[in-house]
């Protein structure tokens, strides 16, 4: 019995020192300054144990005997396995490793590392955008990514952009990609109801963007569902970062004219006009006599010789000022801004102004818990003359003028109407710009708040509520002395527009390693979303303004007419994305998503969308690592279906107009204004593609080739209707068969 007892101890004895517990700390560096690195990932091979190191590089974590090896891992530089041993102390440096290939990538929900990602993604860092003499991000895309083109509406500042991405997929809807801030779906385009264009993304500073991704198939748009057939534009703002705090301060100042006017389109002098008119009159049977009555009543005689071109001209003015202060610890980091911006068009009276600031906090509560919140804000100024109507754009003024007509007289504007009725409804720009006015006051703000709990070491839960707000205060005055208003006393027109849009993301993120590699995992993220937008519109219009240009509110002049409007939409969704690693060789990645919008019938209110995609990390072979001529080598594909829902908040539904027109005897009227159809839905977008990504020499030249080929059925088309119905046409989605598809390749 006593042996008995003698063995057990004995046994239990060596069973306790081959699972004792050995903490076992360190210090972890970079190899080449010996600074010490924050936030290293350190793993006990084999278990789960993990932790990372603090901001003097140290770090402690707790092994069994049989726990061996540590990893550590940090982006940028390269993995170790060390053997502890028996040491209970190690110092560990690390090497940088080739940072264009660890490079960060922001994707739908997330980020990935270029050996991850299996989709065409174009990252556009942020220091590209900076100082870049433009209003916004969108403008200064251009050039930048292979199949986007960014074209202005107007040379207005602040106009709103025309971007397409890898061609047109539609024919009524909208063909603009989907913005996303911060991971908040955002309103873009022209919200402008009396001024020519505006563009929301002008209120974003593009000083406070860190990077922009631009998703271009279905592997990395579709997890966006029945917004991502026209591709995908994720804008990421500036963050803090752990350190001593950093403030930055960057002023920039210069001029601009018009690059490039033909000679053949600019109006002739004053010799070069009265010797055409004298011809003219001649060969239209005219004699001597008629030539001096019509030239003398052209101003032949008073001396005049303007060049309206040059007087509408001018240089322009471009200004800017950023500063920013950015820091914290290994515990909460901050990033804050103020920026200004201003910019004066080469045409007078068109000009724009912004004022805006930005501020993030991040903090960690503790291992588990982390908590963000961003905020975005702008006050934009914007005047800008009209693009045509009446001759009130300057530049169309100045070519339909006579040379002989005069802008000033003693060094005040001409607006005698006398001398500007030669040809009906044109008059002296100069002075439509002095009196008259179009203005824009333009307030946004983007923000967001969010949350990370670590369930267990593999599962995590998210949280992010945003908002995108807008309000638009829009006003024009035309004076009551000369000009398109004159026979009313002035017209006077306002117009108040608010958008609020909210987005509440909640996911589940679940990794696991298939191998004790921390390059072999599978990742299963599956979330819920919500998105509501409402867009409220009130305008009041009138004539008959005081003798004066110094008021120009609504109130001080006779109404003619007011209208209110409001005009909302919502999503719901759910979605899943799954990505499976092999020693980032082999990527397989999948998402589906289920769309409802309040945009479509109810028969069709729900659609789901999805994608499958696949990247072979070919330098990661045997054959190739370690090629001094190959430093990158993938081969990806993917095929996938997404939806296009920018067709108007209400066609689905039969709708009646009231007011205006519609009134009868005084008393308000109405009628049926839209026919409504409850199978209205998404137009399909069925893209594939397959590309090759390569760098050589240590990544000194890189590329990208590309296949796509983009279908689009289901198109949205006005199909006729026999008019007996009250209606001339309706929409449907006709597009099913061949001759209705969109493709598009590149």
């Amino acid at each position: 019995m006593r042996k008995c007892i003698i063995l057990l101890t004995a046994f239990l004895f060596i069973y306790h020192l081959s699972f004792s517990q050995n903490v076992v700390t360190g210090k972890v560096t970079d190899n080449k300054d010996g600074s010490p690195l924050q936030g290293v990932t350190v793993i006990a091979k084999g278990s789960n144990k993990v932790t990372q190191t603090r901001a003097d590089g140290s770090f402690s974590i707790e092994l069994v005997t049989k726990e061996k090896v540590l990893t550590f891992s940090y982006v940028g530089f390269s993995t170790e396995e060390i053997n502890v041993g028996n040491r209970k102390n190690i110092s560990v440096a690390l090497s940088t490793a080739d940072r264009k290939l660890q490079e960060v990538i922001v994707v739908a929900y997330g980020t990935q590392t270029k050996k991850e990602v299996t989709g065409s993604i174009v990252k556009v860092d942020g220091k590209q955008l900076e100082d870049v003499p433009m209003v916004s991000v969108d403008q200064m895309l251009q050039g930048r990514v292979a199949g986007l083109q960014s074209i202005a509406t107007s040379g207005q500042p602040g106009t709103a952009q025309d971007i397409v991405i890898r061609g047109i997929g539609s024919i009524s809807a909208n063909a603009s990609p989907l913005f996303v801030v911060d991971g908040i779906p955002i309103n873009t385009g022209d919200f402008s109801g009396l001024t020519q264009t505006t563009n929301t993304l002008a209120g974003l500073n593009p000083n406070d963007i860190e990077n922009v991704s631009v998703l271009k198939d279905a592997a990395s748009e579709s997890v966006y569902g029945s917004r991502a057939a026209n591709g995908v534009i994720l804008i990421t703002t500036k963050k803090g970062k752990s350190g001593r705090t950093q403030f930055k301060i960057d002023m920039e100042t210069g001029r601009n004219t018009q690059a490039y006017f033909p000679d053949a389109g600019k109006p002739l002098n004053r010799q070069q006009f009265f010797a055409l008119s004298t011809e003219g009159i001649l060969n239209a049977g005219g004699t001597q006599n008629d030539v001096a009555q019509i030239n003398d009543a052209l101003g032949v005689n008073n001396g005049v010789n303007t060049n309206w071109l040059d007087a509408v001209q001018r240089r322009g003015l471009q200004q800017s000022l950023n500063i920013s202060a950015s820091g914290g610890d290994q515990k909460t980091t901050f990033y804050m801004s103020g920026g200004f911006f201003n910019q004066q068009a080469s045409v007078i009276a068109s000009d724009f102004k912004r004022y805006s600031g930005a501020f993030s906090v991040q903090h960690k509560v503790n291992s588990k818990l982390s908590l963000n919140a961003s905020l975005n804000l702008s006050q934009s100024l914007q005047h800008t003359p009209l693009v045509a109507g009446n001759y009130r754009n300057p530049i169309q003024a100045a070519l339909q003028l006579l040379p002989s007509q005069p802008t000033y007289d003693h060094d005040t504007v001409v607006y005698d109407r006398n001398q500007f009725d030669l040809f009906s409804g044109i008059y002296n720009p100069l002075a439509i710009a002095k009196f008259d006015r179009n203005s824009l006051s333009n307030f946004k703000g983007v923000g967001a708040i969010s949350g990370e709990y670590k369930i267990i070491p593999d599962l995590t839960f998210s949280s992010n509520y945003g908002i995108d707000y807008l309000t638009l205060e829009e006003i024009q005055y035309w004076n009551p002395f000369f000009g398109d208003a004159f026979s009313r006393g002035g017209d006077l027109g306002s117009v108040y527009t608010r958008v609020f849009n909210w987005v509440w993301t909640n996911t589940l993120d679940y990794r696991k390693s298939l191998k004790e590699s921390l390059n072999s995992y599978v990742d299963l993220k599956v979330g819920y979303e919500s998105q509501r937008s409402q867009e409220y519109v009130l305008s009041a219009y009138g004539s008959g303004v005081p003798m004066t240009t110094e008021l120009v509110l609504p109130s001080i002049s006779t109404p003619t007419t007011a209208s209110e409007g409001a005009s909302n939409y919502a999503f719901a969704s759910a979605f899943a994305i799954g990505s499976v690693n092999y020693e980032n060789k082999y990527v397989l990645s999948g998402s589906v998503r289920r769309d409802g919008s309040s945009r479509f019938g109810s028969a069709n209110r729900y659609g789901t969308f999805w994608s499958v995609g696949g990247s072979w990390n070919l330098d990661q072979e045997d054959f190739l690592l370690g090629s001094a001529l190959i430093s990158n080598l993938k081969i990806r594909s993917s095929y996938g279906v997404n939806g296009n829902a920018e067709i108007g908040n209400y066609l689905s539904i039969a709708t009646y107009g009231f007011g205006n027109g519609n009134n009868y005897v005084q008393q308000p009227g109405s009628y049926p204004d839209n026919v409504g159809n409850p199978n209205l839905t998404w137009e399909l977008n069925k893209p594939f593609n397959v590309g090759i990504d390569a760098g050589i020499l240590k990544n000194r030249i890189n590329f990208s080739v590309e296949y796509y080929n983009r279908v689009t059925s289901h198109l949205l088309l006005n199909v006729p209707l026999s008019q007996t119905s009250g209606f001339s046409t309706a929409e449907e989605n006709v597009g099913g068969n061949e001759k209705y598809r969109s493709r598009s390749h590149f």
